[in-house]
């Protein structure tokens, strides 16, 4: 395939250094990075990653396999960068990576577990779970760049890999608390057993629909205020406190930009009645103020509230018994301005009207109005007709068609 002219000679003489290295494979490498996006960053990707070896040739040795490798380098700074940390082995990792299949929450649990256990620590917790992630974006974009898999399969399994990382991040810092305080307890049939504590995926997260850009919109809950943990070596303290350390310290282990990144940015602010409320709410309180105070936001918020993490069966309680504030059977006036509202509030979000026939997220007709579209009519309909009550977008646009509201 011959090289884009405009392009040739400088991608060719970022190359002529490498050229006795690669041998037979540079016919190869020139074809491949004609095909890539960029090929000026493929070529300075490929020159990282030869920094670290050939690896046996079958990469290099394969225009296939070479074509793909330079597409993923000229597609992505940061999964280049996360293939050269692979070191020698990046070869290995490559392949690795573009024969794997969808991988579930459960098989991600199972790999964390095994590479973190709870008595790290706290820097070496940090350090692998980060490093995990990393090493999971690479295995997914691979996929994705390559259309080696669907949109669907690409947002479903960030979302795993999310949902995973929260899990493990919950226990770790669970346990954590528990060596200080002991555990926060209920008596319950004559029995002690610990208070549930749920984390919700919102958004994009709790829709399993999210982009490799994404932050995680989580809320925070638990069970019931009690008595007092059952003391630790730091005392004993009540639930409220308990789990309002358990809220700050999962929220830091996620987003602090430590050890070269962060796992995900989290963001708080769906939380009951938005930053001004607390970073954690016993289920009762959480209820009476959806009940007493509840804005249309936030119903639109817990359309797509999901259990992530925790006691998810907790999680489905809540869910069941604030069913009735989010899902009305009639509507009225109010909340059909407060939808008006929304949805101007979405059109002056983009402040250059000449990019709003431009920008895919923010623009006519971009993925915030079409999910917009999805939940103003769930708000409407959803109350009197469960089969729309779904949280991700495209199947939920599937509900809507099949039912006739769209």
């Amino acid at each position: 395939m011959p090289i884009p002219l405009p392009l040739a000679s400088s991608v060719v003489q970022l190359m002529q250094p490498l050229r006795e290295a690669l041998g037979s494979a540079w016919d190869s490498v020139l074809a491949g990075l004609a095909r890539a996006p960029d090929p000026a960053l493929a070529a300075a990707n490929l020159r990282r990653l030869l920094e670290e070896g050939t690896g046996s040739g079958v990469v290099l040795g394969s225009p296939e396999l070479c074509a793909d490798l330079l597409f993923v380098l000229g597609s992505s700074l940061h999964l280049a960068s996360v293939l050269c940390l692979q070191g020698g082995q990046w070869e290995a990792a490559f392949l690795s990576d573009r024969r794997s299949s969808l991988k579930s929450v459960e098989a991600h649990l199972t790999d964390l577990h095994q590479q973190l256990p709870l008595e790290l620590p706290e820097e070496d917790f940090l350090r692998g779970l980060r490093a995990y992630r990393n090493r999971e974006y690479l295995r997914i974009g691979v996929r994705d760049v390559l259309a080696l898999a669907s949109l669907e399969d690409t947002t479903r399994e960030l979302s795993s890999l999310a949902e995973a990382a929260v899990q493990i991040a919950c226990e770790y810092n669970r346990a954590k608390l528990q060596a200080l305080y002991g555990d926060a307890m209920v008596e319950e049939h004559g029995r002690m057993r610990p208070l549930g504590f749920v984390v919700f995926g919102m958004g994009k997260f709790g829709g399993q629909e999210l982009n490799f850009s994404s932050d995680i919109d989580l809320i925070y809950l638990y069970e019931r205020d009690a008595g007092p943990t059952t003391g630790g070596e730091k005392g004993a303290v009540e639930p409220r406190r308990f789990f309002s350390q358990l809220a700050q310290s999962l929220t830091r282990t996620l987003s602090d930009l430590v050890f070269g990144g962060r796992v995900f940015r989290v963001d708080l602010r769906l939380r009951p009645d938005g930053m001004n409320g607390p970073i954690v709410n016993p289920l009762p309180n959480a209820l009476l103020y959806y009940e007493s105070w509840g804005q249309t936001w936030e119903r639109v918020a817990l359309l797509k509230a999901r259990p992530v993490a925790g006691d998810k069966e907790l999680g489905e309680q809540f869910l069941r018994e604030v069913a009735p504030f989010v899902f009305r059977h009639y509507l009225d006036y109010a909340t059909l301005e407060d939808i008006k509202e929304m949805k101007a509030r979405v059109e002056r979000s983009l402040r250059a009207p000449e990019q709003r026939g431009l920008n895919v997220k923010l623009g006519r007709g971009g993925i915030r109005e079409v999910e917009f579209v999805v939940q103003a009519l769930q708000l409407i309909h959803a109350g009197k007709d469960p089969r729309v009550r779904e949280r991700t977008t495209l199947p939920a646009l599937d509900r809507l068609v099949e039912c006739r509201y769209l």
